[in-house]
């Protein structure tokens, strides 16, 4: 029993840091890192009141973390940025895990979109944007940021790996796609790939 308990805490853990790191948890908790592993590599379980402090930091309960006990209905809070990333607009959104599942809590951030350059594809004002961290982004739907503003953006992007450019897709036929390349592309960061979106449809 104990044994089946330390294996369901370990696979519920490891979801829920994602690519966060051992020593990040460890400064969470207060504990040391090869602590953090054991609990990892399903050797031992924490005691209740650390149990307690994961379950509250990463937004679910003890008996989802100990049990796997309301695995799709859980809901765990995603970090929320109001409009940049800087830490002032921050703030946590709860929401069923199983809206972005399987992706690791750790690793989802979301945001609120202002602009209507993505109404074509139903992203309007006042939805809510969630996206994860991609190392090695091909086309699709990002949010991204720009070194002139400190703003996220929601767009399409299309890669074009030989002529070394990134065309920046506005779905909005009154708004303009733009294409960055050369040093330009130093001014732009991708932040994350959208996973998916909550709609305040307008009609």
């Amino acid at each position: 029993m104990i044994k089946n308990v330390a294996m369901t805490f370990t696979r519920r853990l490891k979801k829920l840091m994602g690519n966060m790191k051992q020593k990040d948890l460890a400064a969470v908790v207060g504990g040391g890192q090869s602590t953090i592993s054991n609990w990892l590599n399903g050797k031992s379980i924490p005691p209740s009141d650390i149990v307690e402090k994961i379950a509250e930091y990463f937004g679910v309960t003890t008996d989802y973390l100990l049990k796997g006990s309301g695995e799709q209905d859980e809901i765990v809070n995603i970090s929320f940025y109001q409009k940049a990333t800087g830490s002032n607009a921050q703030d946590d959104i709860p929401i069923p895990y199983s809206f972005v599942k399987p992706y690791a809590v750790a690793d989802i951030r979301a945001v609120k979109v202002y602009g209507d350059s993505m109404i074509k594809l139903h992203i309007f004002p006042g939805d809510i944007v969630f996206f994860v961290p991609e190392k090695n982004p091909s086309d699709g739907l990002y949010v991204l940021s720009s070194d002139e503003e400190d703003l996220l953006f929601v767009k399409r992007l299309e890669f074009d790996l030989v002529c070394q450019e990134i065309k920046v897709i506005s779905e909005n036929d009154h708004k303009s796609s733009t294409v960055i390349k050369g040093d330009d592309r130093k001014r732009f960061r991708v932040i994350g790939r959208v996973i998916a979106w909550i709609t305040r449809h307008p009609y």
